[in-house]
């Protein structure tokens, strides 16, 4: 019985299952269209220290697609505030407004 409630009512996500928005990244030009939300002059890699610019939203999980095809964003889990150090554990590309472009959300731990 246990299992069976474990499975309807899973534990809440930890800090370790945090996505956030860094920005949109323009491959051909190598750099973010607009000032990113994080210290980061390209998108970082895992391992990397970035800080927060301003408040980010904390996301459950990155933007993907539902069953019609559309783009969803997860649910939000609160707000990384600005001036945050956190360590980048995964980085995802999400297609972008043209070939050139994508949307850089990471994976991130903030840091104790």
């Amino acid at each position: 019985m246990l299992t069976a409630l474990q499975q309807a009512n899973p534990a809440p996500a930890s800090d370790r299952d945090t996505w956030v928005y860094l920005g949109e990244y323009d491959e051909q030009k190598h750099k973010f269209r607009n000032p990113p939300t994080f210290s980061a002059t390209s998108p970082p890699s895992a391992g990397s220290t970035i800080v927060s610019t301003q408040d980010v939203y904390k996301r459950s999980v990155k933007p993907y697609k539902d069953d019609k095809g559309n783009w969803q964003l997860g649910a939000i889990k609160g707000v990384l505030p600005k001036g945050t150090s956190v360590t980048v554990l995964e980085a995802a590309r999400i297609e972008g407004e043209n070939q050139y472009d994508y949307n850089s959300w990471l994976k991130v731990q903030p840091e104790q």
